[in-house]
């Protein structure tokens, strides 16, 4: 009986067992299946993503959050951002659009709407987007700073640098700003207010490579090359692989007579960037200088593999053809590049009864 009794009990705890087991399990896969359709949990999750680096995994995580919350304009946005890391900008301005379609006023979606037509190219484009993004925050200071940008990409640089004054005026330490502005008085040769835009964004910065690369351009414009090369070894120094800086303080030294540091300098531009038009055409005429044609045509056969329609490659090859008695050559050349629109090779071609 005892037997009995105690079979029972066994048998009454073990099914209680179970069933606390039961209980536990769905308990689990509850809070699994909960965690898997957490539109918080996945948001995060991307954003802990995009931050590390992993764009296509944080695109995985927000596109599930769209799936679980499809009317979440930040989900969009942040995904819209992952996309143009990647150079994705079809899908980015996609889902900008379709995060300003959910939330009007969203000023961040706008802007990047903006840059993204402005990677693009379109800066007519990027300029209504900066527009619809000042109407909602007219105190933003990177909005006029990328409205800067696409006014000096269409070579409105009067207007650009109106737009970085205002940037400006509501954030004093915008160095971005201070350096666009300079680049832009660069272009209208006010080469002055130039030096002082980058000399304060150097103040702000003062190892920002950008500013004093750009500030040894302006002086050695001004003819003040001892305080250029000073520039250009401080933009090297913070940044070795600058080959701009390398090639512009290579042609400071041609104008200084350094003829072997320029080389020295020019060598070093092209190494680290093969298709430096700029260090070709500089090296091409240094070589010319120096009586060594064979080098120059050299030097200008890459500068016309780097731009195959450059009509001053043309005629600075035919200047060294020439120089080194190929006549033929030269007049070849000087034919293909007043083809191109070279004033000069034209005047050569005539000189040579060759009219044009």
């Amino acid at each position: 009986m005892r037997h009995q009794v105690g079979g029972y009990v066994v048998r009454a705890m073990q099914k209680k067992l179970n069933l606390l087991f039961l209980v536990f399990v769905l308990f689990l896969w509850s809070t699994v299946a909960n965690s898997r359709e957490d539109p918080d949990a996945w948001f995060n999750k991307g954003l802990e993503q995009d931050s590390a680096g992993k764009h296509q995994e944080a695109i995985d995580s927000f596109t599930k959050v769209i799936k679980i919350s499809p009317k979440l304009p930040e989900a969009y946005y942040n995904r819209g951002c992952s996309f143009l890391v990647l150079g994705k900008m079809k899908e980015a301005l996609e889902d900008y659009g379709q995060a300003i379609a959910l939330k009007p006023t969203y000023v961040e979606a706008y802007v990047n709407r903006g840059f993204v037509y402005a990677a693009m190219g379109d800066h007519k484009s990027a300029l209504k987007e900066y527009d619809k993004a000042l109407q909602l925050d007219p105190k933003g200071p990177e909005i006029h700073l990328n409205r800067g940008v696409s006014y000096g990409m269409l070579g409105d640089y009067k207007k650009a640098i109106e737009e970085y004054d205002e940037a400006i005026s509501i954030n004093s330490g915008l160095s971005k700003a201070l350096i666009n502005r300079g680049l832009a008085h660069t272009a209208l040769g006010e080469h002055g207010k130039a030096v002082r835009d980058f000399s304060e964004a150097i103040l702000l910065e003062p190892e920002n490579g950008d500013a004093y690369y750009n500030r040894g351009i302006s002086y050695a414009s001004l003819g003040q090359h001892e305080e250029s090369l000073k520039d250009y070894e401080k933009a090297i120094l913070l940044d070795p692989r600058n080959s701009n800086a390398y090639c512009s303080r290579g042609i400071v030294l041609i104008a200084m007579k350094d003829h072997d540091g320029a080389m020295n300098d020019l060598n070093k531009a092209i190494q680290l960037n093969p298709d430096d038009i700029r260090a070709f055409f500089a090296r091409g005429n240094l070589h010319d200088v120096l009586g060594n044609y064979t080098e120059a045509v050299k030097d200008f056969d890459e500068a016309i593999r780097v731009e195959p329609q450059n009509a001053d490659a043309y005629h600075n090859r035919a200047n060294a053809y020439r120089n080194s008695g190929d006549k033929a050559g030269a007049i070849r050349d000087w034919q293909k590049a007043a083809q191109l629109g070279s004033e000069e090779a034209r005047k050569h071609l005539r000189s040579q009864g060759r009219g044009w």
